[in-house]
């Protein structure tokens, strides 16, 4: 008789979703489907669609949509290796943790790297505010700070269980909480270092309305990469203090809670104000409450 064992649950609960995720998003989706993207954004950021912004929309969510898919399949395919080689058919836990945190990342990586792309297509005149842009005009301080927070922590615990159990850095658990805390702290630095470039260099735009629509896609893109180094480094916490050794348990404790408290406070910050509003109050003050931008309603 033949027999062979199952994969552990871990092939199921993270290989699957993340395989039927990439799918999805390499998928060729229909000229319908995307038009409701567009138009889902629009409600969301309060601006008539014109075919200009209406192709920016879906093109860059096509972009986007496609990098992660590949990024999902390829996480997908090394777990399912590590799965389908490993002695007892189940992932170490460290290993696990790595790829999941790893692959957030990526997906904050990639939102960050679109700030540096072209958004609306070049044209011969150009729109911009009165004064220079900052990062500060499409993040909330609130945020940055949560994510900076998030990667000085990651940093100092990963050195903290090293100087705990000195061992440890030559083990494979070991470097399983150096190298996430790692991703989280180049993450902070990319989504630093992106924003600002974007904010000090405005893109083209014709008229006033792309202008906030451009205002309004580098806000939510901003604001979704400082969120994803928070929610990771909670992420990365949590893991890391369940590395602490025994007779500093306490610590690990406390660096779990703090963690959840991260993904928690990051979540609620972006729940509290949409990324548009924080926006329009810093560089569009005359829009009233829940008015739409259209040629109409803003003028340079």
């Amino acid at each position: 008789m033949i027999e062979f064992e199952l994969p552990d649950l871990g092939m199921w609960i993270f290989v699957v979703p993340l395989t039927a995720i990439g799918c999805f998003l390499l998928w060729p989706h229909s000229r319908q489907r995307r038009q409701k993207w567009a138009e889902q954004w629009a409600r969301q950021n309060l601006v008539r669609l014109t075919p200009e912004i209406n192709d920016a929309v879906v093109t860059n969510a096509t972009i986007t949509g496609r990098v992660a898919g590949v990024a999902a399949i390829l996480v997908a395919a090394i777990e399912a290796a590590m799965t389908l080689t490993s002695p007892d058919g189940d992932i170490p836990t460290p290993q696990l943790w790595t790829l999941v945190i790893s692959f957030g990342a990526l997906l904050t990586g990639v939102g960050v790297w679109r700030l540096q792309s072209p958004w609306l297509r070049p044209s011969a005149t150009r729109a911009a505010h009165l004064r220079s842009t900052r990062l500060s005009d499409y993040v909330p301080p609130s945020l940055r700070w949560s994510a900076r927070t998030a990667a000085a922590l990651c940093l100092a615990a990963a050195v903290g269980v090293a100087l705990l159990d000195p061992a440890s850095v030559t083990t494979t658990a070991g470097l399983s909480t150096l190298i996430p805390a790692g991703i989280v702290v180049a993450a902070a630095i990319m989504a630093e270092w992106s924003g600002r470039i974007a904010a000090a260099h405005p893109q083209p735009a014709r008229d006033a309305v792309e202008l906030y629509a451009q205002d309004a896609w580098r806000a939510g893109i901003a604001r979704q990469g400082f969120q994803g180094v928070a929610m990771w480094g909670g992420l990365v916490l949590g893991f890391t203090g369940t590395q602490i050794p025994g007779h500093a348990q306490l610590v690990g404790t406390i660096t779990q809670l703090i963690g959840l408290s991260l993904m928690i406070g990051a979540t609620l910050t972006t729940a509290a104000l949409p990324p548009i509003e924080w926006t329009r109050k810093r560089l569009w003050p005359s829009l009233g409450p829940g008015e739409w931008v259209s040629a109409q309603a803003v003028t340079l």
